[in-house]
């Protein structure tokens, strides 16, 4: 197809025919020229022969796209380079403020994007809602590294259920001893009542044998008391005699 095109292009040239400007310059309905759509697919040929015969290669679309975004967004480098070389401007912007770095940047196309840099594509441009060339480049990255990050996420999760089973343990493990010492402080605690109740037995013993004591003097008492009135009674006896 390539070189039916260019054949038929020097034959219409070489004819002098009216129309050969207007094949050239024809676009479509969305303003798309034959240079974007051979940067799109890659064409080389067709785009070698356009550029020498004059043709725009800043030229954008009715969206304002240009030959070398549709090729940065086909990933095409080759081409991207001959564009380059042939003077295309690489911070041009369509209407929504994206130039071909960050279409490139979009589309994961890392080579393009460094080809770009090195022909002075402008890494702090922004499109109209504020993204730069590195932004996208962030968002394509962090969403090729979705699938990985979703496992070492599935794999974290299994940690933290594993960590909280053996915090589970240490809690059981800290429960048993604490309901273990609070077992010998009640041991404890009964033993001290067994010795305060053994006190006051020994307390109420002593209490007894000092109340027997105290009973024994009295009946000692009343004895001397019973013997002095003995004594006076044989007095009055003696006393009777006289």
């Amino acid at each position: 197809m390539e070189v039916d095109f260019i054949e038929g292009y020097k034959k219409l040239q070489e004819s002098g025919d009216l129309f050969e400007h207007m094949l050239l310059d024809e676009r479509d309905c969305k303003g798309r020229t034959l240079l974007m759509g051979a940067a799109y697919h890659d064409d080389k040929a067709v785009i070698e022969y356009l550029l020498e015969n004059g043709r725009d290669v800043n030229a954008k679309d009715s969206d304002g796209s240009t030959a070398l975004m549709y090729a940065g967004l086909g990933g095409h480098k080759e081409i991207v380079e001959l564009l380059t070389d042939r003077g295309a401007d690489v911070n041009a912007k369509d209407e929504d403020g994206k130039t071909a770095l960050m279409l490139a940047a979009y589309n994961g196309h890392k080579e393009i994007a460094r080809l770009l840099i090195e022909k002075g594509a402008d890494l702090d441009a922004e499109d109209n809602d504020g993204w730069t060339a590195s932004m996208y480049a962030a968002r394509v990255d962090f969403l090729m590294a979705g699938a990985s990050v979703n496992a070492e996420d599935e794999d974290d999760e299994d940690e933290d259920y594993e960590d909280d089973d053996d915090e589970d343990d240490d809690y059981d493990e800290e429960d048993n001893d604490d309901y273990d010492e609070d077992d010998d402080d009640y041991d404890e605690d009964e033993d001290d009542e067994d010795d305060d109740d053994d006190h006051d037995e020994d307390e109420d013993d002593e209490d007894d044998e000092d109340d027997e004591d105290d009973d024994d003097d009295y009946d000692e008492d009343e004895d001397d008391e019973d013997d002095d009135d003995d004594y006076d009674e044989d007095e009055d006896d003696e006393d009777d005699e006289d």
